[in-house]
């Protein structure tokens, strides 16, 4: 009995097929991998430092940061704090204005977004998991109010993207660390540019500004879209 064969046509078409489907379908699973990771790392992250704020404080005999002076925090909260941490080694903006790192965190990569991680007055610790914390005395945001204590972090450290919203997020420290509720009105996460009524941020062009990634925790804790839609928060980030 003869078995039927593949032509090398068929087989070429088969092929061919095959390239076609992946070469669509890979960059896409691709890309949700990636964001895969920036969502892991992020809840992760947020929880390391949640626990370690928690334990300091009991361990320090507190409850909240509140009226705490940077010299107290510096000189008996921090050593505390970064024992829980589990830090690797410090690390410190050097003064030179070439240095790309922490320059571009918003969504559309053209505005600085204002953390202690690209300061050279602020010192930064790397956690052996990778993660780069710092912490600042914050003053106060629009109608907000005072911002008291605040992390700054960026989940992969070096690794890119180093934009807020993605890997760099800032958070207040409160019980434990909490994001900023985001109010209509504030500078808030936005996907694009906007014109809020009540923005401390004016540039001069009537309120009108790209979003600096200060409240997408709140989005992404919530897993939420800040544009409204029905999308998780990962995924409908701008590329």
């Amino acid at each position: 009995m003869k078995l039927k064969a593949f032509t090398l046509a068929e087989t070429l078409i088969t092929i061919g097929i095959i390239g076609i489907v992946a070469a669509i379908s890979i960059p896409g699973l691709i890309q949700n991998y990636k964001l895969h990771v920036l969502r892991t790392s992020f809840l992760k992250s947020v929880s390391i430092i949640q626990n370690a704020i928690s334990l300091s404080m009991e361990e320090y005999g507190i409850d909240s940061l509140e009226g705490m002076s940077k010299e107290d925090f510096n000189t008996y909260f921090l050593p505390i704090l970064l024992s829980h941490l589990k830090v690797s080694h410090t690390y410190t903006s050097p003064n030179n204005k070439n240095s790309t790192r922490y320059k571009k965190m918003n969504f559309s990569n053209t505005t600085l977004f204002n953390t202690c991680l690209n300061s050279i007055n602020e010192k930064s610790y790397v956690l052996l998991s990778g993660m780069t914390v710092c912490f600042i005395q914050s003053g106060s945001i629009g109608s907000y109010g005072n911002l008291g204590w605040v992390v700054d972090f960026d989940v992969n450290g070096e690794g890119k993207p180093n934009r807020g919203g993605f890997d760099v997020w800032e958070l207040q420290i409160k019980q434990n660390a909490q994001p900023y509720h985001a109010k209509k009105g504030m500078n808030y996460c936005s996907l694009e540019p906007s014109s809020y009524e009540d923005d401390w941020y004016d540039t001069g062009g009537g309120y009108t500004h790209q979003s600096n990634g200060r409240y997408c925790a709140y989005y992404a804790m919530s897993n939420k879209c800040p544009n409204g839609s029905h999308k998780e928060y990962f995924k409908c980030l701008p590329k």
